[in-house]
């Protein structure tokens, strides 16, 4: 039956766990866990699991992994309060972890403050590698650092790491409240960057740089003032950064000015490109007039049919003015005739339609307009309608 239970928890199925669980040993193992761990990712699933009788809530994973750690890692509080009322206990792994190692590193303030509560003196507790909830709160969460600060959790590590990891984190709300809090003076190892150096390199508010000036009793520049491995003070460093900063700003613009030259480039090569290419250069080009091309094409005209439209005083100096319009005349000469446009004529039903001109018929129908069309006198001036078979059609103006 452990399998039916199992898929019951996968699917949230609260009551269907209450029923399965009559008939299964609810602390199995299952897939390298328990039932209850399994549940935890849901919070009715887990209450169900919990109010069954002989559920141990002490019971970890294959990776020693304990409920209440579980219970943080799903940043559920309502869990870890439900599991410590049950009898939980704040247990570490084999590797010094306790669940508020966890809870600090992934700022979970309210499960830090139930296990707080539960066993004070795992606030403050190093595992293996030295590591406590504090030292890991100060790699980004501020909120779980200030708590356990205000806890009197003070660094077992050298204060400087941690005041570096605040700095880099930017948590400087957190350094302000370590470095008043810290019995050391925070004073640098020679040969290496100095808080002071860090707070500059990192760009540290001056509110900061100010505290730590007062901490330390050292200044940025001076006979009193650190220096790094390359023999710098933090205001020489400060100095050095902003002079970085001056040239990685000019080597942008100076990219931003050649991309939008390259830019300009390319499309002045394409329209000379275009300009080559239209057959108005070429006809130029046979009666010497080709650097007339560019004045023509920059006025959209790139087909000879479009050279008859063109005023020549608006695009030929006065010199080339009788040639050009020589020219003109001798195209429009060679270049076929447009077929007559069709005339819109009204029929004898009343409507408009398209086609060759009978002016005996149109001569009965109506008379002739002054641009020697012919209309109805019925026909309302500029009004459309449709035929009877439905297409659109335009009356003539008379």
């Amino acid at each position: 039956m452990a399998q039916p239970l199992l898929k019951a928890i996968q699917k949230d199925d609260a009551d269907k766990i209450a029923k399965l669980s009559q008939k299964v040993d609810i602390n199995a193992r299952v897939q390298g866990s328990t039932f209850l761990i399994k549940a935890l990712t849901s919070e009715e699933c887990a209450f169900a699991v919990l109010e069954i009788d002989g559920c141990d809530v002490n019971l970890c994973d294959d990776e020693h992994r304990s409920p209440l750690t579980h219970a943080v890692l799903c940043q559920s509080p309502a869990l870890v309060q439900a599991l410590l009322d049950r009898g939980a206990t704040v247990s570490a792994q084999p590797d010094g972890t306790t669940p508020a190692h966890w809870a600090a590193e992934h700022n979970e303030l309210k499960c830090l403050q139930l296990l707080g509560k539960s066993r004070p003196a795992c606030l403050s507790e190093a595992r293996q590698d030295a590591e406590t909830p504090l030292s890991l709160a100060c790699r980004g969460a501020t909120e779980a650092a200030l708590f356990l600060l205000d806890k009197g959790c003070l660094p077992q590590c050298d204060p400087r790491e941690l005041v570096e990891r605040c700095l880099r984190a930017k948590l400087f709300q957190v350094l302000l409240r370590l470095v008043e809090l810290s019995e050391s003076d925070l004073a640098p190892t020679p040969g290496e960057d100095s808080c002071l150096h860090l707070a500059v390199k990192l760009g540290a508010p001056p509110v900061v740089v100010q505290k730590l000036l007062q901490k330390t009793g050292l200044a940025l520049a001076g006979p009193s003032a650190p220096v790094d491995a390359f023999g710098r003070t933090p205001e020489a460093l400060q100095q050095a950064l902003q002079q970085e900063q001056e040239q990685e700003q000019q080597r942008r613009q100076q990219e931003q000015q050649q991309s939008r030259e390259a830019k300009k480039e390319k499309q002045r090569l394409e329209y000379a490109a275009s300009v080559e290419a239209s057959e108005v250069t070429a006809w130029l080009a046979e009666r010497g007039l080709g650097h007339l091309a560019e004045p023509l094409y920059a006025k959209g005209v790139t087909r000879l049919s479009q050279v008859a439209q063109v005023q020549a005083a608006k695009v030929c100096p006065e010199a080339d003015t009788a040639a050009f319009v020589a020219a003109q005349e001798a195209l429009n000469a060679a270049l076929p005739e447009k077929p007559a446009a069709k005339v819109p004529v009204v029929s004898s039903k009343g409507y408009a339609t398209t086609g060759k001109v009978d002016s005996s018929k149109m001569a009965k129908l109506g008379k002739k307009n002054p641009q020697g069309d012919y209309s109805l006198g019925k026909v309302a001036r500029g009004s459309a309608s449709s035929t009877s078979k439905g297409a659109a059609t335009n009356y003539i103006k008379p």
